[in-house]
């Protein structure tokens, strides 16, 4: 065998176990950075979830008790961290989220204001929940002709991929009150 067949046998030698070798680190690479994938703590989550409200049928009010015209949707993690929010016009609301487990959701509808919940305090659960708004009349109060309410659901574990979640049931926020007076003769 000649000298220059003898070289170009090592050359092909060492490029091809170059290769092999290569390869493999793509493979074991790839292979781990799916594993990641899967036990991410947040990887990425749709919810598909209904709110409806509660059933009130033993008297009635001038608005409609029972009407969701518009919907806030909060969601926070086990930390009180806020993880998704959105507005809708629709009782049926897909929410684009990450993963994460014992969340709280809270739905807030008909408040009229689409920006009510746009600043940065409400970021943490517990700002949610300290949250006041201040009605001046009941006209303030059955604006759009429908009462506030507001529910949550506590405790949901959202996996990666699609998630379908329980309904949430929002009650009002207004009580209805009923006086009787009577006066007493003389």
């Amino acid at each position: 065998m000649s000298t220059s067949t003898s070289f170009r046998l090592k050359v092909l030698t060492a490029l091809s176990l170059t290769t092999v070798l290569l390869i493999q680190a793509v493979i074991y690479t790839s292979c781990q950075q799916d594993t990641c994938i899967k036990d991410a703590k947040e990887a990425s989550a749709i919810i598909y979830l209904h709110v409806k409200s509660e059933q009130q049928t033993d008297a009635t009010t001038r608005v409609e008790e029972n009407l969701i015209k518009d919907l806030h949707i909060l969601i926070y993690d086990n930390n009180g961290n806020l993880i998704a929010q959105k507005y809708t016009t629709n009782s049926t609301v897909t929410i684009n989220t990450h993963s994460a487990t014992d969340c709280t959701i809270y739905a807030i509808a008909n408040t009229g204001t689409p920006e009510l919940f746009n600043s940065y305090d409400i970021h943490w659960e517990n700002n949610l929940k300290n949250k006041t708004y201040s009605l001046y009349d009941w006209n303030s109060l059955t604006k759009n002709n429908v009462l506030p309410m507001t529910g949550s659901q506590s405790h949901i574990n959202i996996a990666t991929g699609n998630n379908s979640l329980p309904d949430i049931t929002v009650k009002r926020i207004a009580a209805k009150i009923t006086l009787n007076v009577n006066i007493d003769q003389g």
